[in-house]
């Protein structure tokens, strides 16, 4: 059994990865595996907390590989032609590694090549300093996108066994 630090999540961010784990459900991907471990470690921020410790969804973060490379990017739900650049999707096992993380933390996951990556959290920019503004935060925030949407079958009609007298 492995032992994990807390994710720190707004209620938004653990109510998008509660709906996004419900279109998982036995799944055994990097990103379900990774959603399972989010919710399950999760310790929610109420609003009147100072959320910008923690990173969340909206936000610009700068994070270190354990090679050393450094990079920056805005964490967004959906990624769009306006989305600003660079971004990173929180649908994709690297982006939702980084969510609920705070400075100095650092995450062990899979990737969607399923190659085990480390990454650090290095700075949080607080959210005035975050490229996400009016649309564009919005657009950020739209309903998540799924895979395969649910399809409901008929049930087969139940079939009639015909004595015979």
């Amino acid at each position: 059994m492995h032992s994990y630090c807390a994710t720190s999540l707004s209620s938004a961010d653990y109510s998008r990865l509660q709906v996004l784990m419900g279109s998982l459900i036995g799944s055994r991907s990097p990103l379900a595996t990774l959603v399972r471990r989010k919710l399950g470690t999760a310790v929610i921020i109420r609003p009147s907390e100072d959320a910008g410790e923690a990173v969340a969804s909206g936000q610009r973060v700068r994070f270190k590989f354990a090679n050393g490379r450094s990079d920056d990017r805005t964490l967004v739900w959906n990624l769009h032609e306006r989305t600003p650049s660079p971004a990173i999707s929180l649908l994709r096992p690297s982006g939702l590694a980084l969510l609920g993380l705070r400075v100095g933390q650092w995450i062990r996951f899979r990737n969607s090549d399923r190659r085990t990556q480390e990454v650090m959290v290095e700075h949080i920019y607080p959210h005035e300093q975050t490229r996400l503004d009016g649309r564009e935060w919005l657009m950020a925030m739209e309903p998540l996108p799924f895979e395969r949407p649910l399809q409901l079958r008929k049930a087969a009609p139940a079939e009639r066994h015909h004595e015979v007298h």
